[in-house]
């Protein structure tokens, strides 16, 4: 009886070792699937959502770009780039603003200045197309509509500077 026990005994642990063996024949793959799974969620595929926001960096697709670089989550310098949208898309909308001062569409530059109001010098361009554009007013005698221009314009001691001209403009145009 001793003998079968011993037999039995044997034969459970060669049993034993060959499922030991076949565990960790099956768990090695599994734990190969696990890590690639986590390094292509947390590395791959991250990078390569990175990389595609910086080509739409690059490209000027800057709105897209910021939306992209904001579903990294923080991902390398994600933050750092999403500024770096938001200066490249105000300083379009700087420059187009600039543009419509230039070419003498005041109220247009107002408005495009007024969306970027803290972006640059979009402050002081506002009260200077309010001067141009009373000035224009002055220019066509336009009185009343220069003075609201003047009073619109931010900087006050330079308006209070024009609403003398539009005095003397009107003092002469009705003499």
């Amino acid at each position: 009886a001793a003998v079968i026990q011993a037999e039995k005994t044997k034969k459970l642990r060669a049993l034993l070792k060959k499922v030991k063996i076949a565990a960790i024949i099956v768990s090695i793959p599994m734990i190969i699937a696990i890590a690639f799974f986590i390094v292509k969620n947390a590395i791959i595929i991250p990078n390569q959502k990175y990389d595609a926001a910086m080509e739409l960096l690059k490209a000027g697709s800057f709105q897209d770009a910021y939306n992209a670089f904001a579903a990294l989550d923080g991902y390398r310098d994600s933050e750092d780039q999403m500024t770096a949208c938001i200066n490249a898309i105000n300083e379009l909308k700087y420059q187009e603003a600039v543009k419509l001062l230039e070419q003498g569409m005041f109220d247009d530059a107002i408005t495009a200045f007024g969306l970027i109001a803290d972006y640059k010098d979009s402050q002081s361009r506002i009260t200077e197309a309010y001067i141009s554009k009373a000035e224009n007013y002055i220019q066509n005698g336009e009185f009343a509509k220069a003075a609201i221009a003047y009073g619109k314009a931010e900087d006050f001691k330079k308006s209070s500077e024009y609403w003398q001209k539009v005095i003397q403009k009107s003092t002469i145009a009705t003499s």
